[in-house]
């Protein structure tokens, strides 16, 4: 699952120099957080970027997404994507049959 791009617009805390934005995020469930992945991008000068590469924060709650920096990213285009989880793969009970690294 993916979003659109959003322009963000981002507002100066009260009391300190970080700038953040709330993102509503009906996707993120708890189930998402506590067994899937979610991924966060923005565009800049052309290029898709992690959103943490260019100095942009994300944290997760429940259908939210909340973006935190230390630069106003106001205007910049963002993006995330959410992967559910499906198998624990860390779990010493589970077991990866019939994967193959593929040779290059």
């Amino acid at each position: 699952m993916y979003s659109s791009w959003i322009t963000l617009k981002m507002v100066k805390d009260q009391g300190d120099s970080n700038y953040q934005q709330n993102i509503a995020a009906k996707s993120i469930t708890q189930s998402i957080i506590d067994k899937g992945t979610i991924l966060t991008y923005l565009q800049y000068q052309g290029q898709v970027n992690y959103s943490s590469d260019l100095g942009v924060y994300p944290t997760f709650t429940v259908g939210n997404i909340n973006l935190f920096t230390g630069l106003d990213a106001t205007g910049l285009q963002f993006r995330y994507v959410v992967i559910p989880g499906k198998t624990a793969v860390t779990d010493y009970k589970t077991v990866i049959k019939n994967y193959n690294i593929p040779i290059q």
